[in-house]
């Protein structure tokens, strides 16, 4: 396909459903002036195309009219292309998330994350912007858009084009669940299709059967079973020095009860909260911990885990964070990879509730690896890397575009897929480590949204 940098400008309002463009850009287009229509994401228009007086290739002008009718922004940065016999003007990329708008400014934590998105993609010569789901009505919806005026930037809330692609970035279970949400993610997909990416988050227990399946990843498999009789459950429970009980739809680790089997054959059970473990306590049998907690496993789904000997980091548990992405050929790349260490006394290893991050390679240097350790953990990482998105993908029928997958390492060497998260999260900066990286992470998503786009 052959695209051209564009950009956007407006000429005098005596024109009208006008688009100039230079003789050299209708050449490699393969038009002639005259009548044409012109898409931008789900937006169209009748227009002709006229040679302006001066021939300047990376000048788009358009006649007002056209400015609106496709809901353009003067000065932003395109690319124009030809897809059968329309001209397309983009692409188009919405990003899907709840959004806190206030006295003209984003609010939260997530804020920041898409003042970076919609930067990058500016770079990338994509129309972008975020959209909440009360936006998603018609083709000519509302959404919120990035404006940089004099070195400053604002969020402006305006008429956008239905989009080309939608990277989903609701990070909230509960906020995902509401019927409204529900009914405007459907209403995407059903218009996008493939082009919706990353639509919703992982059950623990159905990931596991996924990966179970397949002989290549189930072998990197805790023992894991989904609670739903007691007594199967403490069997299970009976059968290992450490256990976790994980609720299936949770996230940074808030729920998550740790069982661990005292000398005398009892168990201590530690409850995770959002700022560390906040309940603690001893039970004589795997049975009477289930009772304890039995209105807890009744209002929501667990599974049961085999509690890993996993090695540790001065006395303090830590995992191996991979950030797995699609970049703009569609294949997964690893983009980047750390260690996630717990504070003293926890559970997890979450950096959000106070744990600390380390590069991998400092990271097996310092618990004293021997070299051939070292390799065969780095390779079979890979492997994983390689193998659980496909599987995932091929399993679950559901686009995605990027994961976070966590590895442990065991006291023999071994490394085990601890977790898989459709929604990692991604900060736009670094305390430590490379910020190249950083802003690949935030890039891919968007390259791979133009390879969904078919701009490539």
């Amino acid at each position: 396909m052959k695209k051209i940098k564009v950009t956007i400008t407006s000429v005098s309002s005596d024109h009208s459903a006008a688009l100039f463009l230079p003789k050299s850009v209708c050449k490699e287009l393969e038009i002639e002036a005259g009548a044409h229509v012109i898409q931008c994401g789900g937006l169209s228009q009748s227009v002709r195309v006229m040679y302006p007086m001066y021939d300047k290739a990376s000048i788009c002008s358009f006649s007002p009219d056209v400015i609106q009718s496709l809901a353009l922004m003067e000065g932003s940065k395109l690319y124009l292309y030809k897809k059968g016999e329309k001209l397309q003007i983009g692409p188009v990329i919405g990003i899907f998330a709840k959004v806190n708008y206030q006295n003209g400014e984003i609010q939260g934590m997530q804020a920041p994350i898409f003042e970076q998105l919609l930067s990058i993609a500016e770079e990338e010569h994509m129309y972008a912007y975020v959209m909440a789901p009360q936006d998603v009505s018609s083709d000519l919806l509302r959404g919120y858009v990035l404006q940089k005026t004099n070195g400053t930037k604002r969020w402006e809330y305006r008429e956008v084009p239905f989009p080309d692609v939608v990277y989903d970035q609701i990070i909230s279970r509960k906020f995902e669940s509401r019927p409204n949400v529900k009914s405007s993610k459907q209403e995407l997909i059903k218009k996008l299709g493939a082009a919706y990416f990353n639509p919703g988050f992982f059950d623990k227990a159905q990931v596991h059967k996924w990966l179970a399946s397949e002989e290549e990843t189930k072998g990197f498999l805790p023992a894991t079973i989904e609670h739903q009789d007691a007594k199967r459950t403490a069997a299970f429970i009976e059968q290992y020095k450490q256990i976790y009980l994980k609720p299936i739809n949770g996230s940074l680790g808030v729920g998550i009860i740790r069982l661990i089997r005292l000398h005398d054959g009892s168990f201590l059970y530690q409850v995770k909260g959002k700022k560390g473990i906040h309940v603690q306590g001893t039970q004589k049998r795997a049975l009477d911990v289930i009772r304890k907690f039995e209105r807890r496993l009744r209002k929501r789904p667990y599974v049961v885990q085999e509690g890993l000997q996993l090695k540790t980091y001065q006395g303090r548990p830590f995992d191996i964070r991979v950030l797995v992405q699609k970049d703009h050929t569609g294949k997964w790349k690893r983009t980047k990879m750390f260690c996630r260490i717990a504070q003293a006394g926890d559970i997890t290893s979450n950096l959000s509730t106070g744990g600390d991050a380390l590069p991998v390679s400092k990271m097996l240097q310092e618990i004293n690896l021997h070299k051939d350790e070292i390799k065969k953990i780095q390779k079979n990482i890979k492997k994983l890397v390689n193998m659980v998105p496909a599987v995932l993908e091929k399993a679950s029928g559901i686009q995605l575009g990027e994961i976070g997958l966590d590895i442990g390492i065991d006291a023999r060497g071994w490394v085990w897929v601890i977790e898989v998260n459709s929604k990692p999260w991604k900060k736009p900066f670094t305390e430590q480590g490379s910020m190249d990286l950083v802003v690949q992470s935030f890039r891919r998503p968007l390259l791979y949204g133009k390879y969904l786009a078919g701009i490539t």
